[in-house]
Parts: structure tokens; sequence; C-alpha cells
């Protein structure tokens, strides 16, 4: 028989506690000295700490409810006392309270992250279950696992880019073609033991996906995207080359995302590949296939594999296989809509709605984390408030170069250059503005990424 536990902790309780009972702890290490001497000045101190984390917070608990699978500890006040301390969630606690009364945090935010905040449906939360411990010292080895890093192992391990790429893709989130293209590599076995053991340990995806969603980088791979997969236009032999060569050096470091972070480096960088790291161009096929199946039988086998749906050729305003995440309900039915809508029966309706769409999904945006006030979201252009956007979501790496030159083209009031911005307005404004399919179509495109980031 094994012998029994004999650590100096007592077993925790679970216990549901009214959220009006849950008090911050006024100790909690985030808040520096002098420390807080009530509980109107804790909630301010840990919303100063980082209002726009804690606003985030609010908004995932708004969402989804307070997290189940990490549960607030708490210790009694005293024997008597219907009063808990938070040791552990205080952040939590704090964006719960703020949610049902947005002024217990005012003097810790600025003006447009309070804002925010306000602007949050209203979510009452009564009760909260909770781990009940009866000293702090108890509570002391659970905190430190949560707050010390990675431990040997024994605490939280984050996920690095490719485990948090399979979670998203398992989960039905957007496809991830970067993944994609390591998956095949790996499958091939293409990759030597070195790269692999690198990948492993860490491995910019980001980076990876940024090369691959350059027309010019998939132009000389042979790859083609195709409703969230690859179809590769030579031999699955002939496509690893470039993609061997690619993840490689992203691997062992040989080049960062500085060394490729606009159309020209991106070009540079892949015009140095030397042929053996080429396809071979006398082995292109007529007829493209799914990368990894790679047809031996000639075309009726490649048939299986369909062939990308070029834009002018789609049934519905948004294309086959074109998905958003869409937190904002009303964005979301109007995009379900634009899904249904067959872009030659309801041109006229369809583009009045995709105009909607967009200024709506560039509000929600520009309102997010305060970055615009409502009053100047409100009082601001169209292409103003897209080429703002659009700026914003390139230099957070979610946009390339490429797509931000298009969005700020089709911003710019020079109709012979870019008359989207006019023509969507003329949707709505003008009685002679008719919707042509090729307008459309050549519209989407251009929208489809800043939408896609929008959204992510």
């Amino acid at each position: 028989m094994a012998n029994p536990c004999t650590c100096p902790f007592s077993v925790p309780k679970l216990k549901s506690i009214s959220l009006a009972n849950l008090r911050v702890d006024q100790l909690n290490p985030r808040l520096a000295d002098p420390r807080p001497t009530s509980q109107a000045e804790t909630l301010e101190a840990i919303a100063r700490w980082d209002e726009r984390k804690l606003l985030a917070i609010a908004k995932h608990i708004q969402a989804s409810g307070l997290d189940p699978s990490s549960l607030p500890i708490v210790m009694q006040e005293g024997a008597r006392s219907q009063f808990y301390v938070v040791l552990e969630g205080n952040r939590r606690i704090t964006a719960a309270k703020a949610l049902g009364n947005p002024d217990l945090v005012r003097s810790g935010m600025s003006d447009g992250t309070h804002r925010a905040l306000r602007a949050l449906p209203s979510r009452t939360i009564d009760d909260v279950m909770c781990v009940v411990v009866k000293t702090r010292e108890e509570a002391r080895p659970w905190i430190e696992l949560r707050h010390q890093g990675e431990q040997g192992g024994a605490g939280l391990i984050p996920w690095l880019s490719m485990e948090a790429a399979r979670f998203a893709e398992q989960s039905g989130g957007r496809p991830s073609y970067g993944l994609r293209a390591m998956r095949f590599l790996a499958e091939a076995g293409a990759l030597d033991e070195a790269t692999e053991g690198l990948i492993k340990k860490g491995f910019p995806l980001t980076t990876l996906e940024r090369l691959l969603n350059s027309p010019d980088i998939r132009r000389v791979i042979g790859l083609s995207k195709d409703k969230g997969d690859w179809v590769a236009h030579f031999p699955d032999a002939e496509v690893a080359k470039p993609l061997r060569r690619i993840v490689s050096d992203l691997a062992h470091k040989h080049i960062k995302v500085s060394h490729v972070d606009d159309v020209e480096l991106m070009k540079k960088y892949i015009g140095k590949f030397k042929t053996s790291d080429l396809p071979d161009p006398s082995t292109r096929k007529t007829a493209p296939h799914a990368l990894g199946t790679d047809p031996k039988a000639g075309p009726r086998k490649a048939k299986r594999a369909k062939k990308a749906r070029r834009s002018h050729e789609r049934v519905a305003w948004v294309p086959a296989g074109f998905s958003l995440s869409i937190a904002d309900k009303r964005c979301s039915n109007i995009f379900i809509e634009l899904q249904e809508l067959r872009i030659e029966k309801f041109r006229n309706s369809g583009a009045v709605l995709s105009r909607v769409f967009l200024e709506l999904s560039l509000d929600h945006y520009l309102a997010r984390d305060g970055f615009w006030n409502q009053q100047k979201i409100d009082n601001s252009k169209l292409r103003d408030k897209m080429t703002a956007t659009a700026i914003k979501l390139n230099g957070l790496g979610m946009l390339t170069t490429n797509e931000l030159k298009a969005i700020q083209r089709a911003a710019k009031d020079d109709a012979r250059l870019a008359p989207m911005i006019t023509t969507f307005n003329g949707y709505i404004h003008s009685s002679k503005m008719v919707p042509i399919v090729g307008d459309l179509n050549s519209e989407w495109e251009v929208l489809a990424p800043l939408f896609s980031a929008i959204w992510p």
C-alpha cells in the first residue's frame, strides 16, 4: 500500500461565491508600492497596470464567461466573514466586476479604453466558482505554478506558433497554409534531421505564411491556393525543392522576417535560389493537382483536384470556401446574407450590403481597444477609416505590404487610379450607378485580405 500524502497543505475546497463578496487583493504582486488602501483603489490600480489587457479579459468574459479551467483561488477574510480575498485571478475578477459596473475602474483607464469597456454588451455574473484555501501559504505553490514560468515542465508552457496553428485548424479556424506546407514536407520526408530538430524547438510560422502569401513566391514555387489547401503546378518532388530551402533557411535562422518584409526583399531572396532549389520548368503540369497527391496516371486523375475557381466564375457574393470568425452579431448576420446572395441575381442589394459590411467592419476594428474614439469614427470618411485600419494591420503583420498598397490605392480620391470608394458610395447614393459583376469581383479581391485580418 502506498504511503499517505504527508504534504503540509490541506485539500482545497470548491465553493460558489457571490461576485459581490469577492475582494481583490491589496497585496497583489503586480501592484507597486505604495499599496492601495481600499477596494476602490485596488480595482483602479489593477486596471491601470495594463488597461488594454484588462479590456481584453472583459471582452472574453463577456463573450464566453469566466474560464472554468482556471478557477480563482480565494481565502476567507475571517472565520465569520462573508467576504473572500482573491489570491489568484485578480484581473479576471476585476474585469468581471467592471462588466457590471464600468465606473469601478474609471480612474484606472484612459477615456478611449473606458469608453470601449462601457460599449460592451452587458453581462451579469452573479456567482463565481472558486477554490477556497485557508492561508496564503496554502495557495503559494499553485500561484507559483501559474506565474513563474515553465519550472522544468511543471508550470504552464505556452504554445509555439506551430502548436497554436494546429489547434486553430483543429477547431475549425482559418486554414494555415504555412502549416499545410510544413505537413507536406514532413510527410514527404523532405527535411533533414537537423532541420526537424530546430523546428521542434520553435519555428517562425508567421514568416513562412508571409512568404507564401506573396504571389511572386508562390509563382516560383508552383503553388496556388484553393479553398484552404494548396494546388501544385509541378510534381510534388519539384515543389518540395523551394519549400525545403525556405523552411530550412527559416529554421536555421539564415533569414529573419526583416529580410523578407516587403515585396522587393522577397524577390531578392528567392532570386538567389540555385537551380537545384527550384522546380524544373520542363516538368510543369498542364493540369494542377492537390499538393501531396502527385497524380501519375495523367489528366484523368489530376481532375480530382479541383482547380481554384476564378473570381469571375463565383456564384455567390462571398466566394466559396471564404470564411470569417465574426464577433459582432450584426456584422455576422450581414456576412451570412452575403454568402447566400447570388451575385448575378442580386447585384444591387448585394452591392449596398457589401458597402454596409465594409464600414461596420472598419468601425468595429477602429473602436476595438480604443484605437479611435466614437466621435472620430462617426465623423471620418470611409476612405480614411479603410486606410487607417490597413496601416495598423500591416504594422501588426496581418496584412502584407502588397495588400496594404492595394487597399491604399483603392481608397484614393483619384477615380482614374482606384474608383472603389467612389463606386461603393455610388451604390447607395446614385440612382445611375449600376453594379457590374466584374467590378464587384475586383473589389472583393482587394478587400478579402482586409476582412480576414479584421475578423481573424
